[in-house]
């Protein structure tokens, strides 16, 4: 149960602390303003149910301005349902009869866009990077391996690090074979990840550990 004031803006932090299963997060009667997303502020964006993928986090204000009453606190699974109180002090301890919907607001990606002015490394157009990389998922149903490009992830016999102390210089010199990008130095690296409806299983984001990325173009957009 989750108690609130009439009257009051309440910050929510939402993690998508799972491995697989991905979420879409609703509060009966309620609107949510997202404005912060993996760590970033963003300008302010209304929507009324939010799709939360496995390791996103999301920060987003809900004003407790409704009618005092208990209201459900979804989290749709696509494994298994979950759900939470949303009461307003002053209401009966009892579950809510709320209903969720119609939703009309739903989350587009494509409207994110950060709340500090965070320029784009050099030339925010397609192919203008000073490297370019096409990451293809796809999934061997043979082996049962997900992979990118063509080539699977296989723990390295020793530590990729400790490869390169050892004196192997150039990726093509480390294993797993394929597995290793190299990436020069104060360069911009462009990663482009077409769907092509070949890797199997629920939508993933990709992170890539300390740091951020400018998103330039998001699926299905020209």
């Amino acid at each position: 149960v989750i108690n609130v004031d009439h009257g009051k803006r309440y910050r929510f932090r939402i993690i998508g602390l799972s491995c697989s299963p991905g979420y879409n997060f609703t509060i009966d009667g309620h609107n949510m303003t997202i404005i912060e997303v993996d760590g970033t502020e963003t300008l302010p964006v209304m929507v009324d149910s939010l799709p939360v993928l496995p390791g996103q986090r999301y920060s987003v204000v809900v004003h407790a301005d409704k009618h005092i009453d208990n209201y459900w606190v979804s989290a749709l699974s696509s494994l298994r349902n979950q759900n939470a109180i949303l009461r307003y002090n002053g209401a009966p301890d009892e579950d809510p009869t709320s209903t969720g919907g119609p939703y009309v607001m739903p989350f587009n990606e494509a409207r994110l866009a950060s709340l500090q002015h965070i320029p784009v490394p050099g030339f925010p157009e397609i192919g203008k990077a000073d490297v370019s990389l096409n990451l293809v998922a796809g999934f061997s149903t043979s082996d049962r391996l997900f992979m990118f490009n063509n080539v699977s992830y296989q723990d390295p016999p020793t530590p990729v690090l400790l490869q390169m102390l050892s004196g192997a210089q150039h990726p093509s010199d480390l294993l797993p074979k394929g597995s290793v990008y190299e990436l020069p130095l104060n360069n911009v690296i462009e990663i482009t990840l077409p769907n092509t409806g070949e890797a199997t299983g629920g939508p993933h984001p990709i992170h890539l550990h300390g740091h951020n990325f400018a998103v330039v173009r998001v699926a299905g957009n020209s």
